[in-house]
């Protein structure tokens, strides 16, 4: 069963995207979270990296927004915050809190699929894995975006991560579209520079990161995250609701249809701050399917890139895992699982002599279980292969941040009339905090 490609069947539905549309999606960018960027880089034009620095330590030091404002050329960044800091009018709150408490119930295994379903779905883009790499940054450092979007996950799913707690002052923008609004500004940031041919160079991310005090990862290098156009970003945001809904599935863990249609409700309400347009929204789990099917087939196929980022992230994966399993290499396998034979194949993952059998070893344990297992079993090989990933990655996540964070340095307070307060550290929800136990930021 593990061989079967999936989703054989897609879920009906009433909206259908032609290709005329979606091409048309790709020459368009982000118009407001553009001009923010271009209004910052005019005001350094006699050091473009220190204003592309300015953004940067927003996504790295955890989207503390009120130390960029006042800074030269942010006066249309304090409307652009106002602006998307606010829910939708469409949003609907208890859509929000079930997807939330969705995302929360299946932290573990949901922080796997990030790495061994949703990425590599992104990197099967093969239109859009060239800007991915364009940098040379995300092919070497695959441990860096792979943080960086779990820590955006977890946000977004933990109470008060998108809808203010009761007591929460009314200017609180929610931690998950705070992450969300960071990472918009930095999707609009590199494609300024990826349009004008500009090269972040590998000293730049490890001066910003110094400047934090993070401590490198193990075995991770640099990467650059960005898809630059509508089309992409829509993609990527279904590999983040559909594809999770889809792993959860494959793994025969019950959802019901209120919890998939609000799980993919609860990430529209992060697309729309993270500037993607309504028309690309599913409203549904049967039109997510729709959607991302229609996507897949105009983007996927194999590249260069995509298969340099899918061997890093394996690589980097593998490396976490006790020694001696390091054979089996279970992420490689599960993306297999999760991906289908034809995309594991297209990303360099291939079934040949000892690998071949190795393959066949991991899915008869879970062809197995599949169609002899006993109803509500706990005992579930592919369960059990995602946990074995799941907390040595996280706790490596959790670990890489200081308590203390410097100060920001001198040229962000250029201009400033006001005292500014240190961003504090970068704090991971609790819920995560106490699923993984002991590391904490």
């Amino acid at each position: 069963m593990g061989n079967l490609p999936i989703q054989p069947i897609f879920p009906s539905s009433d909206k259908v995207w032609d290709p005329e549309t979606l091409e048309k999606m790709r020459s368009e960018g982000d118009p407001p979270a553009d001009d923010t960027v271009d209004e910052i880089l005019r005001a350094n034009d006699d050091n473009p990296e220190n204003a592309a620095k300015v953004l940067l330590r927003q996504l790295l030091g955890g989207g503390h927004h009120n130390v960029l404002l006042g800074a030269p050329g942010t006066d249309r960044l304090t409307e652009f915050l106002q602006e998307y800091s606010k829910l939708p009018r469409w949003a609907e709150p208890e859509q929000i809190t079930i997807g939330q408490q969705l995302g929360r119930r299946h932290t573990i295994v949901g922080s796997v699929l990030l790495a061994v379903a949703s990425l590599p779905e992104c990197y099967l883009d093969a239109r859009g894995a060239p800007v991915l790499v364009s940098t040379g940054q995300l092919s070497e450092q695959p441990a860096r975006r792979l943080r960086h979007t779990s820590h955006m996950v977890f946000s977004i799913c933990a109470p008060g991560g998108i809808i203010p707690a009761d007591n929460a002052p009314p200017d609180t923008v929610p931690r998950g579209l705070s992450k969300a609004i960071t990472v918009r500004l930095m999707h609009a940031l590199i494609r300024r520079f990826t349009e004008e041919g500009y090269r972040l160079p590998e000293t730049f991310y490890a001066s910003v990161e110094q400047e934090l005090d993070m401590k490198p990862l193990p075995f991770e290098e640099e990467h650059k995250p960005v898809p630059i156009n509508q089309e992409d970003q829509a993609f990527v945001l279904l590999t983040f609701s559909y594809v999770v809904l889809r792993g959860l599935e494959r793994m025969g863990i019950e959802v019901t249809p209120r919890e998939r249609d609000a799980y993919v409700h609860l990430w529209n309400v992060v697309g729309h701050s993270m500037g993607i347009r309504r028309e690309l929204m599913a409203d549904s789990y049967a039109e997510a399917a729709s959607l991302f099917h229609a996507l897949k087939q105009r983007l996927a196929g194999p590249s260069e890139e995509g298969q340099a980022l899918m061997k890093a992230m394996l690589g980097w994966i593998n490396n976490l895992v006790p020694r001696p399993a390091r054979g089996l290499n279970l992420a490689a396998e599960l993306v297999i699982h999760f991906v289908g034979r034809e995309g594991a194949a297209m990303l360099g993952i291939e079934q040949r002599g000892r690998r071949w059998l190795r393959h066949r070893a991991f899915t008869l344990a879970i062809d197995g279980y599949e169609a002899l297992g006993p109803q509500g079993s706990r005992f579930n090989p592919l369960v059990m292969a995602m946990n074995t990933l799941a907390g040595p990655m996280v706790r490596a996540f959790m670990s890489e941040a200081s308590t203390n964070r410097p100060p920001p340095p001198a040229y962000l307070l250029k201009g400033k009339d006001r005292p500014t307060i240190p961003p504090s550290a970068e704090q991971w929800p609790e819920y995560i905090v106490q699923t993984y136990g002991g590391a904490r930021t």
